[in-house]
């Protein structure tokens, strides 16, 4: 993506302002900014403003604002260090990327500490450098720069919304012996131990007409699977027989029911919530 031209005056002053600007923009979070990264830059900051992260006064406007975030973070090179998720950036296939990925920054930092490591006087500036200069004079804005200014704001604010949805809470815990305590034991309600194993033909059966019903009785039933070979003793404890599938309700750890096996004349789902009327009616 391509930025909006940007005046700069041609002075050792000017270069050296602009040069100590966005010294962190590729830098954005741990990890990068090490001396093993690229070379330090020899410069002594002037004072960075302290109020740039303004939020816009309405969505329009701030929609805009994180377009122009978007087109500033190429524009200033940030690329070259960091990716935005699968977001191919112009020349650098993302997996080249040295920093981390900036795909969810907006979950981990807030704007504050965003902000902040923009305007890090320690951090590097990304390589290579010639790719950072026009005509010898580099791209990073100054901090008394105007422009600079609504840039990192704008920057700020297509980072925070940077963001990758929370994975969802799956709808059949998968138990072992190990968190046997925490998820099952600990549970006040009704659970169903789902007893399967991959050599077992009719659990591929049973097995997706669970993830099926399980939405259904998400506030009445924890639906649970435990793999048979790698958790014998709650096998031994559970399913004595060893005949599988087994479906076990449990109410305060006390068995209430089992069910054995599948029909392989019907289909499992109408089966299995018939009898699991039985406990959640």
């Amino acid at each position: 993506m391509t930025g909006t031209n940007r005046p700069s005056a041609r002075g050792k002053g000017r270069q050296l302002n602009r040069a100590t600007t966005l010294l962190a923009l590729c830098a954005l979070l741990s990890g990068c900014g090490k001396p093993t990264d690229a070379p330090l830059v020899e410069a002594t900051p002037q004072q960075a403003p302290t109020n740039t992260v303004e939020t816009p006064k309405n969505a329009a406007e701030q929609k805009l604002a994180v377009e122009r975030g978007h087109n500033a973070f190429y524009t200033y090179g940030c690329w070259h260090c960091h990716a935005i998720g699968d977001e191919e950036a112009p020349g650098m296939r993302n997996e080249l990327a040295m920093g981390p990925d900036m795909a969810d920054v907006g979950n981990r930092l807030a704007p504050e500490e965003i902000l902040q490591s923009i305007l890090d006087p320690n951090a590097v500036i990304a390589e290579p450098k010639d790719q950072h200069m026009a005509e010898g004079i580099s791209l990073m804005p100054a901090f008394n720069d105007p422009q600079a200014i609504d840039d990192i704001r704008d920057i700020v604010l297509f980072l925070q919304q940077c963001n990758l949805p929370k994975p969802s809470q799956p709808e059949m815990l998968k138990v072992t012996e190990e968190n046997f305590g925490d998820t099952v034991e600990k549970h006040d309600g009704l659970v169903l131990l789902y007893f399967w194993a991959e050599w077992c033909f009719a659990c591929l059966a049973v097995g997706p007409a669970l993830e099926e019903l399980a939405p259904e009785y998400r506030d009445r039933i924890q639906f649970c699977k435990v793999e048979v070979d790698e958790n014998p003793v709650l096998v031994e404890k559970y399913v004595p027989d060893h005949s599988f599938p087994c479906l076990v309700i449990l109410k305060d750890s006390k068995v209430l029911g089992r069910k054995y096996g599948v029909d392989p004349d019907s289909e499992p789902a109408p089966l299995i919530r018939d009898w699991l009327k039985k406990f959640a009616p």
